[in-house]
Formats: C-alpha cells, structure tokens, sequence
C-alpha cells in the first residue's frame, strides 16, 4: 500500500479506512500512533474488534523522498487455551520440497500440524517478500505461539501486506479466522501443581499456586485451572450419560 505523502495526518485516515473497510466495522476502529525510527517514519496500532482479544501494529516506511508505503505488519491474538512451551511454523521445509507444519511444543504441534488446511493456511499469511512493480519488500516472517506467566498464551505473526499498489490488503479478517482455528484445535492441557507448598506447612502464597478441581480431586495449576474446569466438567458429564 503506497502513499503520495509522508505527512501521518495523511496517511493514517486512510490505513484506518482500509482496514475497517476489510474487518466490516461500522465505527472508527481504536488506534494509536507511535514514533518510528530509520526507515520508519510511524506506527499504528490498531485493537481488532473480534474474538479472541487481537490487536495489529501496521509499520510505515519512507519510499523515497516523497512518498511513504506500509511495510512489516505485526500481528497478535491472545488465545484462552495454554501450551507447555513455544510452538511455531517451520518454513524451512519448504526449501527442500518436504511438508511444512509446526515445530516446538510436542502436544500442540501434534494437533496443529494435523490439521493440514490449518498449516497451508498460517503458511501463505506468513509472507516474508513481496515485489510491487520495482519495488521489493523483504522480511524475516514469523508465525508463533508462546505461553503466558498469568494464563492462556500468544499467537504473534510477523508478516506483509498482500501486494498492491494502492489497494494492498491487511489480510485482518484471515488472521482472526486463523487465531480463531488455532484456538479450536490447541489442546487443552492440564498441569498439576508440583509446588513444594504442598508438603511444606511453613510454605505459603500470597496469590494460590493452583485451584483443587471439584471434579477430579486433584490441584490444577491456576493458569491451567480454567480450561480443565471445562473440559474435566464435560469429561464427567460425558461418563455418566
């Protein structure tokens, strides 16, 4: 997406239009403006309105002396769902031919790399390089998902814009449509607390370390706790029918 200005009060109407235009919202969508340096000569962050809670920071560069175009746009999504450790496509595989899919958390690569419209899918919203005319827009891409200290986890995706002179697409809808399938399919994981409170008397938290599940008796960590409730509660509901 190309601009004839470098001036921000110019350019960031129309970034605003364009991706509420996109996502169907009837009113102006929350933004904020952030100081760029180098190459950049702004930010804007944008509050997606759609589940799950996803948010867009759109990076504007110089084009020359006079003009200006969006470059790297990075996009997050926090899910409810937690994982164990790191997860992220693997791209790398792509050079030599073989079937990409997710690297990382064991669990959760499992189920994600099964759902192979679900890879295909994350794949070609990663875009690292993009060619408008004689211009040539290189990035290191990426597309992750990590786990959080208070509870559920991230999904972070680095990518560009579709190409386009003028009528380049943010892609917003596919990312909320894709954060909305990952958070389908991650499973639910479940840790049990292993804090050494439970054997020491003298141990104690200001904030609780883990809830005891009604259902199943045993102590859930507290950022684990939510989802298990859940699906433990549908477990039991499902055994006795």
């Amino acid at each position: 997406m190309f601009f004839n200005s470098q001036k921000a009060e110019k350019i960031a109407p129309k970034i605003e239009a364009k991706l509420r235009k996109e996502l169907g919202a009837t009113a102006p969508l929350s933004h904020r403006m952030v100081g760029g340096e180098g190459g950049a000569l702004f930010y804007m962050e944008f509050a997606l309105p759609s589940p799950p809670p996803s948010r867009l920071l759109a990076c504007v560069l110089k084009n020359g002396l006079l003009g200006a175009m969006v470059g790297e746009l990075f996009y997050s999504a926090q899910l409810s769902k937690t994982i164990r450790s790191r997860a992220w496509l693997a791209r790398e595989a792509q050079a030599s031919g073989a079937a990409i899919g997710f690297a990382g958390d064991a669990e959760a690569c499992e189920k994600l790399t099964a759902d192979r419209r679900l890879v295909g899918r994350a794949a070609a919203f990663t875009r690292d390089r993009e060619i408008i005319s004689t211009t040539v827009i290189e990035i290191k891409s990426g597309f992750e998902i990590a786990p959080q200290p208070g509870a559920g986890s991230l999904l972070a995706v680095r990518t560009l814009m579709k190409g386009g002179w003028f009528s380049g697409s943010f892609d917003a809808r596919e990312f909320l449509d894709i954060a909305a399938a990952i958070e389908t399919t991650l499973p639910v994981v479940t840790i049990e607390c292993k804090c050494p409170c439970h054997g020491d008397e003298y141990i104690s938290h200001f904030v609780a370390c883990c809830h005891r599940c009604p259902h199943c008796n045993r102590d859930i960590a507290y950022w684990t706790y939510e989802n298990h409730l859940k699906h433990c509660a549908a477990e039991r509901r499902g055994a006795t029918m």
